[in-house]
């Protein structure tokens, strides 16, 4: 952890953060044909990131509207798992 003039950050790598790691399997995913096999598995690591309530215990306003962003992505890759799980043949349960 370091001070900057805006506060205190984290040297974390990015690979180990969830949101960018399911970002960066999201847009994988999304780069794949619609018919391809890989997206639902890309898609479904990207699904299993996710744990919880994003931001839990902080109510600010930036906070509340990041949560509210984040769970109609989560919302929609779901919708675009399910149709590549169903393309694949797989009709998930």
């Amino acid at each position: 952890m370091r001070r900057d003039t805006v506060g205190y950050l984290l040297g974390i790598p990015p690979e180990l953060v969830d949101l960018p790691s399911f970002r960066a399997l999201l847009a994988r995913a999304r780069a794949t044909g619609a018919d391809d096999p890989c997206r639902a598995e890309l898609l479904g690591r990207a699904l299993r990131l996710w744990r919880g309530e994003a931001l839990a215990g902080l109510n600010s306003d930036w906070a509340q509207r990041l949560r509210r962003t984040l769970l109609q992505l989560k919302h929609e890759v779901l919708a675009e798992w399910v149709d590549a799980e169903v393309r694949a043949g797989r009709a998930p349960r």
